[in-house]
């Protein structure tokens, strides 16, 4: 069943679309003036729910000016996926290119078939008119490069797209890597502000309302905008109750990659007030059984986990940040080659993880009962693929299990009601550390 949450749109709104409007002006005519990566210390312009598999790079133009873009792709041994992306005034997506896109057959783009038959390559095109390869339809707007690291390798400037302005080549501007990442911490102190204006008195039930937020649902478009989605992915997102711990059990299917139907698959544990991201994992890196089910864990912290059953030997867990974040999520992200099929359906038939593919429009909020099963008109569901959420009321540890880590980075169990009070971890020294919590605990040490 489909839940109609239709709204008028804020005043909030509209300020962040003046904010995304001024920006762009802002840096205009320059050469990728903003940089984001959550994979690097300190992380660079963490907003929009970004992975840290994801590295982006971001320049902006008005709708009169004619740019070229020409460039490198890369190839399956570096990365997951590649994408052009462009979005207007709003933060809406309105234009994307990707890899698997006619024309990037190569690693070169763009490439074409001539009349003769010869394979020639040219630069894509934005400008005013029909003639070129994107017509923009705002006063100005902003171009997007994604690229989903498999393994870390150089980007720029190899595999960021050389612009070209046109008929003043002279008036593009040229940044150096400490002004971009400058400018990038810049727009994320400003979109925090406003972010946090827009959400930061609200409940996930206020946000998406007549909806279970305690399961996995599929956000309405107008309801992912604001974050700068990738069009060739699917978001599904939830909420932890008082204990702020989720539990997810799920499955991954067996063809994930590059030339696949389901390209990649990641969880990041979100914060809704600044739409950041505190932890992030890929597919790669869940601990799955060889029919690929897993389970995995958010919360704040691996003693909070334990209290519902998590244990590091056997499920991952990524955390939220306890200092910062004050509304946590928890997002599933599924990227798909979908995008780029003339039949769909007959790909969710055989790849049921990208149901939510046929389901997501601009004002209602799919619930998980229906992404789980199907819904009307025969469109099938996700089954056993979907993310299965538990959420848990707060609890007091009784005979709970906390955990520590010795010198060599060990985690150690220690039982609560025996041991919690009467050692002063802090002050033993590293080598007798363990031999203190043997002695006086029931001690289980395993080696991450």
């Amino acid at each position: 069943m489909k839940i109609d949450i239709t709204a008028e749109k804020s005043s909030s709104d509209n300020l962040l679309s003046t904010a995304f409007s001024l920006l762009y002006l802002t840096f205009r005519n320059q050469n990728w003036p903003v940089l984001s990566s959550i994979d690097s210390t300190p992380k660079i312009l963490d907003i929009a729910f970004p992975d840290k598999a994801i590295v982006y790079y971001v320049a902006s133009f008005t709708k009169n000016e004619i740019v070229e873009l020409s460039g490198n792709i890369p190839d399956s041994s570096l990365a997951y996926f590649w994408s052009l992306t462009i979005y207007d005034s709003s933060g809406a997506p309105v234009k994307v290119w990707n890899y698997l896109d006619q024309g990037f057959t190569g690693l070169t783009f763009y490439q074409y078939t001539s009349e003769t038959g010869k394979i020639l390559q040219r630069p894509l095109t934005i400008g005013p008119g029909k003639a070129f390869d994107y017509e923009p339809t705002t006063d100005v707007y902003c171009i997007v490069q994604r690229i989903y690291k498999k393994t870390d390798f150089t980007i720029y400037p190899n595999y960021v797209p050389t612009i070209t302005l046109k008929p003043n080549t002279e008036n593009l501007k040229e940044v150096t890597t400490r002004q971009r990442i400058f400018n990038s911490e810049v727009i994320q102190f400003l979109l925090w502000g406003a972010f946090d204006l827009k959400f930061s008195s609200k409940t996930p039930q206020e946000l998406y309302p007549n909806i279970n937020n305690y399961e996995f649902f599929l956000p309405s478009i107008n309801q992912t905008n604001l974050a700068f989605p990738n069009s060739s992915a699917k978001y599904l997102v939830t909420f932890p109750e008082s204990s702020n711990v989720i539990r997810v059990k799920g499955k991954i299917p067996q063809n994930v990659g590059y030339k696949e139907n389901v390209i990649f698959i990641s969880y990041m544990a979100g914060n809704q007030n600044l739409t950041s991201t505190d932890n992030s994992i890929s597919f790669t890196d869940l601990k799955t059984d060889e029919d690929g089910n897993y389970i995995l864990y958010a919360a704040y912290s691996k003693e909070e986990a334990a209290l519902y059953g998590y244990d590091p030997s056997k499920y991952n867990l990524v955390t939220w940040d306890k200092l910062t974040n004050t509304f946590p999520m928890l997002i599933f992200r599924v990227v798909s080659s979908i995008t780029n099929s003339s039949e769909p359906s007959t790909v969710v038939q055989e790849n049921p993880i990208l149901a939510p593919f046929l389901y997501q429009n601009e004002d209602n909020c799919i619930s998980g009962n229906t992404l789980y099963e199907g819904g009307e008109n025969n469109i099938p569901g996700m089954g056993e693929y979907y993310p299965i959420a538990t959420t848990f009321t707060k609890k007091e540890p009784t005979e709970s299990w906390n955990f520590i880590e010795d010198a060599k980075n060990n985690v150690v169990y220690q039982s609560w009601n025996e041991v919690y009070g009467q050692i002063d971890f802090e002050n033993q020294s590293d080598e007798n550390f363990v031999d203190l919590v043997t002695l006086q605990s029931e001690t289980v040490i395993i080696d991450q």
